[in-house]
């Protein structure tokens, strides 16, 4: 009967510990949200390069990468536009972009476990006024 009982607590213990290291820390969406758009349209890659665990340099490829094929993308089947054409574009983009006003509000979590994380933006007439 004992040996049952060491048995039987050994097992809870475990159960415990194992229960334990596997529990996640809730994710901070807010914090993500806001962390990507400073990354994508602010060019400040610390918290997103935190949150991510890479290097402030890898963060940065990545965003950079991204954002460059997309703007090839864009002008794929397109015979108008010079390389020099799209590298001039993509740097308007890109001061374009640091003009972007956001405050990232809150963060509402599902019984599913999704986020939905409220963003207002300021609208912005600079496609209107670009010259």
């Amino acid at each position: 009967m004992k040996r049952y009982k060491k048995i039987i607590i050994l097992a809870v213990g475990n159960l415990l510990v194992l229960s334990a290291c596997s529990r996640q820390l809730d994710f901070d969406a807010k914090s993500y949200v806001q962390s990507s758009l400073d990354a994508y349209y602010h060019g400040d890659y610390k918290d997103y390069a935190n949150l991510l665990e890479i290097s402030e340099k890898d963060a940065k490829k990545e965003i950079e990468e991204d954002f460059n094929e997309s703007i090839q993308q864009q002008f794929d089947d397109s015979d108008n536009i010079t390389d020099k054409g799209i590298a001039d574009y993509a740097k308007k983009l890109v001061e374009v972009k640091k003009l972007a006003k956001y405050k990232v509000q809150d963060e509402k979590k599902d019984e599913d476990g999704n986020y939905t994380v409220s963003v207002k933006v300021e609208p912005s007439d600079v496609f209107q006024t670009l010259q």
